[in-house]
């Protein structure tokens, strides 16, 4: 009997990480129709983040959450006009505010999600800097997630 309700309790638990798997599928595919390249880059920079945590040791949840986080971290962009995120030469004052709103934005986009509440604060928090020098809210040292401070490692290999 016991055995037959772990069975079940473990296929249901499978289903259920494919579902937030296909949800992230989903809208890595929403970023896909507007912008291929940002999905290009999202896909390498969770490649790194990927290799960072698992030579961290970390947990294989964690190093889930920090995927999806990182495959995710630019869907704020879908916010951003073309005309700025495509701008060929430098951004001004009011363009680079509207390109950096990109990581509130995208956490905004997943903050409800339960399974990416970890995604949303590395979404929000990717371009912080460990001294405290990033964006949007300054965050420093432990005050970043530890999720964030690893895909920020992973985005300035991509960029």
């Amino acid at each position: 009997m016991q055995t037959n309700m772990d069975s079940q309790l473990q296929a249901a638990t499978s289903a259920l990480e494919r579902c937030f798997d296909i949800t992230v599928k989903v809208l890595v595919n929403a970023i896909l129709l507007k912008h291929p390249e940002t999905v290009a880059h999202s896909e390498r920079v969770s490649v790194f983040a990927i290799l960072i945590a698992r030579a961290m040791r970390l947990s294989s949840e964690s190093i889930r959450e920090i995927a999806r986080g990182a495959l995710l971290h630019d869907v704020g962009k879908l916010a951003v006009p073309d005309d700025i995120l495509r701008k060929a030469g430098p951004l001004d004052r009011d363009e680079i505010e509207v390109m950096r709103s990109h990581c509130r934005k995208g956490f905004e986009v997943v903050k409800n999600v339960p399974f990416l509440k970890e995604a949303a604060e590395i979404i929000y928090a990717h371009h912080e800097n460990y001294d405290g020098g990033g964006y949007p809210r300054g965050l420093r040292g432990e005050g970043m997630p530890l999720g964030a401070r690893i895909v920020s490692v992973a985005n300035a290999f991509d960029i």
